[in-house]
């Protein structure tokens, strides 16, 4: 899957790490095959021991490609198709409460099943700091260099949002991503700019040298759609990492935060939709593609 460890930074405060989600355990057992009829397209999952990540794939006969993961002590997420692994999707919300920012939830995880249009479906619930959740995740069949994924949230408890956080309050997906390095600009990076419905897309200004908003969490930031896009660099100089795009039915105040890190293990960038209070419930679509540069 990679080989980075995934860094919760902090949204103005410190930085904590949480565990690792890229590597695949040589003592993981058997994938099991789930689907469709021998000889169909069908999916595979593969459960790791000792809390690693849970591996999906794609394919007939003998060949299963890998095309996601799910790490269920966090809720870290990707997807790949014709890809490396790059960027994260955190599943569960992230939330201000009582001072505390909660970010990535132990996740307890279902026996994925497969529906009557060949989806994987993936659910799960976790609880922290008192927010209760339950999530359920449909994976559609892989496209030829695309693969989407439709995450259902809701919160099953309730719990006070801190005031005085405009934009970042309550967070139901955020995505998480790495750019390192002191070049000008960096070479090191899962992330080359920021996709931003309507709008150009966003380059980094790798000379700012103190963590920050790239992307600050504006009244009049509000779109259906936005995203990481990938593409080859120094860290990723084979296959590309993934462009990873993440679409509402709705609009959605949008930010994005930026800890400088020279550590190519840490995810130091995160993209996210915000809100000043709770939300309910929430519906929204991963594609994860590859870069067409």
């Amino acid at each position: 899957m990679g080989r980075r460890r995934t860094n919760t930074f902090r949204l103005l405060a410190a930085t904590a790490v949480v565990p690792l989600l890229a590597c695949a355990l040589s003592a993981s057992p058997p994938a099991q095959r789930v689907g469709a009829a021998t000889g169909s397209p069908t999916w595979s999952i593969g459960k790791s021991v000792g809390g690693g990540p849970w591996q999906f794939g794609f394919g007939s006969g003998g060949d299963f490609p890998q095309v996601a993961a799910l790490h269920p002590n966090d809720g870290y997420f990707r997807l790949v198709r014709r890809t490396t692994f790059g960027t994260s999707v955190v599943l569960p919300p992230a939330f201000w409460s009582g001072g505390v920012l909660s970010q990535g939830m132990l996740l307890d995880v279902k026996d994925p099943v497969v529906d009557t249009a060949n989806r994987l479906i993936i659910e799960a619930k976790g609880q922290k700091n008192g927010l209760r959740v339950s999530l359920k995740v449909a994976i559609l069949p892989p496209e030829e260099t695309r693969i989407q994924a439709v995450v259902e949230g809701k919160c099953e408890t309730t719990v006070p949002i801190d005031s005085g956080r405009p934009g970042e309050g309550f967070k139901p997906v955020m995505l998480s991503s790495m750019r390192v390095g002191d070049g000008h600009p960096s070479r090191e990076w899962d992330a080359r700019a920021v996709i931003i419905e309507g709008k150009p897309d966003q380059e980094f200004d790798d000379r700012v040298a103190t963590n920050a908003f790239f992307l600050p969490p504006e009244p009049d930031t509000r779109v259906k759609r936005f995203g990481f896009r990938g593409g080859k660099s120094d860290f990723q100089p084979g296959d590309p990492a993934p462009t990873v795009e993440v679409t509402f039915s709705n609009t959605v105040r949008i930010a994005g935060y930026r800890t400088q890190s020279t550590n190519h293990d840490d995810d130091n960038l995160g993209l996210w939709a915000g809100f000043d209070t709770l939300v309910d419930s929430w519906t929204y679509t991963i594609t994860a593609m590859r870069p067409a540069d």
